[in-house]
């Protein structure tokens, strides 16, 4: 039966992911990636002839779906079904290390449910988080083998990441984290403590503290939750390795950085090998300079102008009481009646799931589960002891770095939505912790996995993305949005309002130049009409160019005003007069204004 379980696995996550893969519907998100496709189809080059959000991978991948299949929303979906179902096999792959087959089975579908079952919309978060948990797995299976070409791996699919978003560096520093940790050895027995043979933990101290310093300069200033979130669980991390190489490493500095760079080397050049073919591509097309300015500076510059803060600190009192419960060690009947009680409370939680108050009870336990996870790497660090680290304690630890690491996704826009692409893989971390540790009664185990897994499928699945990590809110996307380019199930009211927009741009485009915005890249795509700016979303351009300015610029006919920006500020009233002025045509439409001449 064991021999099977990954394809159940896998035959379970695909039923899984098929049955919501055209729910969730944020239309600026569709219209944005399928509008990315299409311009690259056009031939031209992200960056340097639109203002793609993101690296550029996405768009071409996105190109290559609408190549073999329609132009509609849902063969966006296809991309990320497929590597999902990869994505999982490579979970139940990483947990199987650590935990019995059943339970790498139970860790595998509990991180599905908690991630893109919710929102399978094609973004690029998803890719991180997958070719995170690929470079994982390569990561670890370096490790035992000790052969260089899985660092390259390793590596290579954090570059690969990086091509999709900026975020994929997360994963890199997570995983070079976990390298300078499997790089430590301690000298032979004997071996005297001198000044010299401790300049190798000054040089790691040295390295370690300067990745503390970058990451927490910015994090510091944005306030004490982001401390507390991003910062916390990485710091107890790198203290462990600080304190392990003080109190048993006797390296000197030389050597250290020698082991340093033979561990880290392999990994390190395959994450440069995607980077640089793309580096050549782009000088090749002429597109290098605006994509270093699209990629390595706007968004920084956002950083002021989105901004969200993460709960604080006090909601973190559930995760503490989660994690007390797997404290409890052995089996016996103390473990059991202990097991029975957590499983009616937990359970409790998850029938009253529908109030606000219980239902922060279950995402508030599994938004700390990375701070529980750092804690219990740091504690296997701590105690190894002189006798050294097991190659299972140097996998959890890697596989935790990696999980905390890619925890700063959220920063600095902690949105609840965020934590779909951080959960999986903070699950998986404390699953490596706990079955390194071999500590907690199984019952236990069972227990704390069933209720992620239960409060998941009744309380998270079937609600509204937008309610989520607020209360729980059934979703009421049910309709099909009824356009050659939707087919998605989004909900009624938003079926009725594009499809009647649509339909009346489409009718009035015959020869006419079309201007949509603020924001409302879904009404190109959507329409198929072709969008003559390079502007994707409005708020992100550079210039603010008054919405009239960009109509005249581009001599459009036809506009179609979105009343109601999600980013950019709504129009004010001097704007819709002088757009009246110029288009004597007006149809009104829910949030949207039709404008014509």
């Amino acid at each position: 039966m064991e021999r099977f379980l990954p394809l159940i696995v896998i035959v379970l996550a695909g039923i899984l992911l098929a049955s919501d893969l055209n729910r969730g519907w944020v239309p600026h998100d569709e219209g944005a990636l399928g509008q990315a496709a299409e311009r690259v189809l056009a031939g031209q080059v992200p960056h340097r002839d639109f203002d793609d959000i993101y690296t550029g991978a996405l768009a071409y991948l996105h190109a290559a779906s609408f190549y073999v299949g329609p132009r509609a929303s849902t063969t966006l979906r296809i991309p990320v079904f497929l590597f999902a179902l990869l994505w999982v096999a490579a979970l139940y792959a990483i947990a199987r290390r650590f935990v019995p087959a059943a339970g790498a089975a139970l860790v595998a579908i509990t991180a599905l449910v908690w991630s893109v079952p919710n929102y399978p919309a094609s973004v690029p978060s998803w890719f991180n988080l997958f070719f995170a948990t690929f470079g994982t797995l390569a990561l670890l299976r370096g490790l035992e083998t000790r052969q260089r070409q899985w660092m390259v791996l390793a590596g290579l699919a954090g570059g690969i990441s990086f091509l999709f978003k900026l975020s994929g560096i997360f994963y890199l520093l997570g995983g070079g984290i976990a390298l300078i940790a499997t790089s430590f050895r301690r000298p032979p027995d004997g071996t005297a403590e001198t000044t010299a043979t401790r300049s190798g933990a000054v040089l790691i101290s040295v390295i370690l503290g300067l990745v503390v310093i970058l990451l927490g300069v910015p994090i510091a200033r944005a306030g004490f939750s982001e401390v507390v979130r991003f910062l916390l669980p990485l710091g107890l991390l790198i203290g462990a390795l600080i304190w392990r190489e003080w109190s048993y490493g006797g390296m000197s500095a030389s050597a250290r950085g020698r082991a340093l760079f033979e561990t880290l080397g392999p990994f390190v050049l395959g994450a440069l090998l995607p980077v640089v073919l793309y580096v050549v591509f782009l000088l090749l097309t002429s597109a290098l300079p605006q994509t270093v300015q699209g990629v390595l500076v706007k968004p920084f510059r956002r950083m002021d102008s989105a901004m969200m803060h993460p709960p604080p600190p006090p909601v973190l009192l559930f995760t503490i009481l989660f994690g007390l419960l797997l404290l409890k060690r052995g089996g016996g009947r103390g473990a059991t009646v202990l097991a029975i009680f957590a499983a009616a409370v937990l359970g409790g939680v998850v029938y009253v799931g529908y109030n606000p108050g219980f239902y922060a009870i279950g995402v508030l336990t599994a938004w700390g589960l990375p701070l529980l996870a750092a804690v219990g790497a740091a504690w296997l660090v701590k105690s190894s002891g002189p006798a050294g680290a097991t190659p299972t304690t140097d996998a959890a630890f890697a596989v935790t770095a990696v999980a905390c690491a890619t925890l700063l996704i959220e920063f600095p826009f902690a949105a609840p939505i965020y934590l779909l692409y951080t959960i999986p893989l903070a699950m998986l971390a404390l699953a490596a912790v706990v079955g390194s540790a071999g500590r907690t009664a199984v019952s236990i185990q069972w227990v704390a996995a069933g209720f992620l897994l239960v409060f998941g499928l009744f309380r998270v699945i079937p609600g509204s993305v937008e309610s989520f990590g607020s209360r729980f809110i059934p979703t009421d996307e049910t309709v099909r949005l009824n356009l050659a380019r939707g087919g998605l199930h989004v909900r009624a009211a938003d079926a009725s309002r594009y499809e009647a927009l649509v339909g009346h741009v489409q009718g009035l485009a015959n020869g006419r130049v079309l201007w949509a915005g603020p924001d409302a890249p879904e009404v190109y795509f959507l329409s198929g009409i072709p969008n003559l700016t390079r502007t994707l979303f409005d708020f992100l351009d550079e210039a603010q160019v008054p919405v009239i300015e960009r109509v005249r610029a581009v001599g459009a006919t036809l506009v179609v005003l979105n009343l109601k920006p999600d980013f950019s500020g709504p129009p004010d009233e001097a704007t819709v007069a002088a757009l009246r002025a110029d288009f004597p045509n007006v149809t009104e439409f829910p949030g949207f204004l039709v404008l014509w001449r």
